[in-house]
């Protein structure tokens, strides 16, 4: 865990962020008139901005999350949650946000202004032979970091990318500066994955192979990694091998299942082995509490019961079959979102079986596999068909990555293949609600009080 202790730095963000919500710029020049005393300067302030991890690598959108298939809600829980925003994601309620709840959309932003503040300030500076490392990493991770806050956003706030209408479809804003006077507006959906890439792609040129000692920085791994997850997401498979194969020629890591003390609350601990780029979503809402949050019957009945997941991951609320998720990356209640290598076994399996080539695809999918069932009782997968491979592989992937912040993407894509489709259904007070394939609540609204401020074109 990395921790900012320039208190000027801190001061400066504050500042920013209330910049940020107000956009009042005399609010900010009265908070101190001597800007050189709060304006970071150094490579080392830049630095410890992007180590500012409750500002980085905590509290990213979640929404998605929320509202997949991936659990459920008794219905007192359900009433008990914190804001109303919360009990509009789970039934997928049109005014999702209740008109003022703008969290997941500007604490988002305030992360891509962090990003840009050392972009630029990092831009200024010609740095020494001695500290040449320290100014390549600056820039790289505020790269990364863009991209990654920008993937995220577009997972929840613009459609599924779609090559024939991408230059049409209404993406997110793409905010490439800290001037807040610059009026934002919305990309397109292929202006937004061109830029996803174009940031990731170049931060590959400044960042260190792996992150092992601080797991919450960027490297040349975790860049593979999302690259690998942001062309999955855009369904184009070839490419999403590729750079999974990169990440995992860097970080190949995977834990032993058989070595987790599954009578922990939480077997899984954090900053482990697998983890490429560590981050969580939303950890102060409350929604994945374990006393609240049921995981899907379906989905934890298709555990075997060799299977070591089925305890790594759950423990029984009411026998035999309602389960909570204990089984967090970041070893805690809060979900993992980061890029850890087990998925990236499943983006090379995945990629592998569409490409028709069955035995790579299971070699690749059977080498994670082993490392999470009981020692000698796993029996390695076969297909003896492009569409059973990819069966399996799907199947492995919704049991292995559960609450990773990926389901929405995955229902969202998968729901284009005929036969993959999912329908959602949640029974609420004696009430149902329904999410069909394709439907339009797949994107979110933007929250009307962001609307109100910036005059953007709200999601249909």
């Amino acid at each position: 865990m990395k921790h900012t202790t320039i208190s000027a730095v801190t001061l400066f963000l504050l500042c920013w962020v209330m910049l940020l919500e107000t956009a009042c710029t005399k609010t900010f020049l009265d908070l101190n008139p001597d800007k050189s005393k709060v304006i970071p300067a150094s490579i080392q302030d830049f630095q410890a901005m992007l180590d500012n991890d409750g500002r980085v690598n905590s509290g990213l959108p979640s929404a998605g999350e929320e509202a997949s298939d991936n659990g459920w809600m008794e219905d007192a829980n359900w009433q008990a949650l914190s804001t109303l925003t919360l009990r509009n994601i789970y039934i997928w309620e049109r005014n999702v946000f209740n008109d003022n709840d703008r969290n997941q959309w500007s604490n988002t932003y305030a992360s891509v202004l962090n990003s840009n503040i050392c972009l630029e300030g990092i831009g200024k500076i010609i740095p020494e032979p001695s500290v040449q490392g320290d100014w390549n990493n600056v820039k790289g991770s505020a790269l990364y970091l863009r991209a990654y806050d920008f993937y995220l956003l577009a997972q929840d706030f613009a459609k599924l990318y779609d090559s024939t209408t991408a230059t049409k479809d209404l993406g997110i804003v793409l905010k490439l500066s800290s001037d807040i006077n610059i009026r934002s507006v919305r990309s397109s959906v292929q202006e937004t994955y061109d830029r996803i890439i174009k940031d990731a792609k170049e931060s590959l040129q400044y960042l260190p192979p792996t992150s092992l000692v601080y797991k919450t920085r960027p490297s040349k791994a975790a860049a593979y990694g999302l690259l690998a997850r942001v062309y999955t997401s855009m369904r184009k498979y070839p490419e999403a091998g590729l750079y999974a194969d990169s990440c995992l020629q860097l970080n190949n890591t995977l834990m032993d299942y058989n070595t987790l003390n599954t009578t922990q609350t939480n077997p899984i601990k954090r900053y482990n082995t697998e983890v490429v780029f560590h981050s969580i979503g939303n950890s102060t809402s409350g929604f994945f509490a374990t006393s609240k949050y049921r995981v899907d019957t379906v989905l934890y009945k298709s555990y075997a019961n060799n299977d070591l997941r089925k305890k790594a991951f759950f423990k029984i609320v009411t026998a035999p079959s309602i389960a909570s998720f204990y089984g967090s990356y970041d070893g805690s209640s809060s979900f993992f979102n980061g890029i850890a290598t087990d998925e990236m076994y499943l983006v090379k399996a995945e990629s592998l079986a569409r490409a028709g080539k069955l035995t790579e695809s299971m070699s690749a999918l059977n080498t994670l596999l082993i490392k999470r069932w009981v020692t000698g009782t796993f029996v390695p997968f076969t297909a003896a068909t492009k569409e059973e491979a990819l069966t399996l592989v799907l199947t492995e992937r919704r049991k292995e990555l559960t609450t990773r912040s990926l389901r929405w993407t995955d229902l969202k894509r998968l729901n284009t293949e005929p036969g993959r489709e999912t329908t959602i259904i949640r029974n609420v007070n004696n009430q149902m609600y329904t999410l069909v394939p394709g439907d339009k609540r797949y994107v979110f609204p933007i929250p009307n009080s962001v609307i109100v401020m910036s005059g953007l074109q709200q999601n249909d």
